[in-house]
């Protein structure tokens, strides 16, 4: 049987998303779906965006490439 995170995971697979977000507020992304335990109705599908580094990572709405300017001043702001 299926866990609630098992579903949403096989979701986002299907969908070609990474993750879920809720923007300004948390992100996650899939194999560690939920850590905090705050999956909930406002969570929204979202896409990875890795920094040329290697380790830094966001989670976004845009599926568009960001910049790594981009990924260190949400960091920065999330921090």
């Amino acid at each position: 049987m299926n866990n609630v995170i098992e579903i949403v995971e096989t979701g986002l697979k299907a969908s070609g998303l990474d993750g879920l977000i809720v923007p300004g507020v948390c992100a996650c992304i899939m194999g560690d779906i939920s850590p905090g335990g705050c999956l909930n109705g406002n969570c929204n599908g979202a896409y990875k965006h890795m920094h040329s580094n290697g380790q830094d990572w966001i989670t976004s709405l845009k599926k568009e490439a960001v910049t790594d300017a981009d990924i260190e001043q949400c960091i920065a702001e999330c921090s």
